[in-house]
């Protein structure tokens, strides 16, 4: 009798441990997709236009949770506390790091639409997010002009088939601001003529007379990466420089954000994300 309550017992805290690692796993999943859709702005490559969109960084040097926690209150001191939504007790604590690592031991990391490709540069690994057919879309339309920067004739096909390579063209040069910044606009979404713009003032080395398409303040930005729960509210517009008003890149943005906001607003994120793989 007593060997068989014994086993029961075990069998009892075995399934659930089972259970809690279950829920842990889609717990970290769920944070990784959020991070990078909603926290570093991702979404638009998913659910729009944007070629590519980067979901995380992390440095290959572990910050420990006491440097984050002095960062935060040296940062709160120079912030206004009342538009903080966070306390240094309760904020956004998971590692990218540790997310990515378990995404990628249990989903898929490319589809005939989507890649995710983790690539690192300079003691940095990021992780991006590519929509195929905007990435080829944007090549096309700009193969010219790119051939022209780089000074060489570009493969278009050569550099899709390579996506998943982080140590292709694609990552190395293309995506790589020692390189210029031209090809990183344009693949990023800036446009045309923001992507020329800026580049043609980092080749004078002159200061750039743009603005921001950004209009969110210091505890905006906070609040985004490090309020515990989040959502398409807290989902900002892509960050670059424009050089007019009424920029057309910028306004076709916020109809995305508008449109995304409506018709995903009770999605769940990380199944989207998930069946974007299959």
């Amino acid at each position: 009798m007593l060997k068989k309550i014994g086993l029961v017992f075990f069998v009892f805290s075995l399934v659930g441990a089972l259970y809690y690692c279950e829920q842990q796993r889609i717990s970290d999943e769920r944070d990784f997709v959020e991070y990078g859709l909603l926290r570093e702005g991702a979404i638009y490559t998913l659910l729009g236009e944007k070629p590519i969109s980067q979901f995380g960084a992390f440095s290959h040097e572990k910050v420990s949770d006491i440097e984050i926690e002095s960062l935060i209150n040296e940062c709160r001191v120079k912030l206004d506390k009342s538009k903080l939504l966070f306390t240094e007790k309760d904020y956004f604590k998971k590692d990218i790091r540790i997310l990515w690592e378990t995404w990628k031991s249990r989903q898929k990391l490319n589809s005939k639409s989507f890649a995710l490709v983790g690539h690192s540069n300079q003691n940095i690994t990021f992780i991006h997010l590519v929509n195929k057919s905007m990435l080829k879309k944007v090549l096309e339309e700009n193969h010219e002009l790119l051939s022209n920067f780089f000074q060489m004739e570009l493969d278009i096909g050569k550099i899709l088939a390579e996506i998943e390579d982080p140590k292709s063209f694609l990552w190395t040069h293309m995506m790589n601001y020692e390189y210029g910044h031209l090809s990183m606009g344009l693949l990023y979404g800036f446009g045309r003529e923001n992507s020329c713009i800026f580049q043609q003032y980092c080749d004078e080395n002159v200061t750039m007379k743009g603005k921001s398409s950004s209009l969110e303040g210091w505890e905006d930005s906070f609040n985004r990466f490090y309020c515990t729960n989040i959502s398409l509210d807290n989902l900002i517009l892509p960050v670059f420089i424009t050089y007019h008003d009424n920029d057309p890149v910028l306004e076709h943005y916020k109809e995305e954000r508008a449109r995304i906001r409506r018709e995903y607003k009770d999605v769940d994120l990380r199944q989207l994300f998930i069946d974007a793989f299959k």
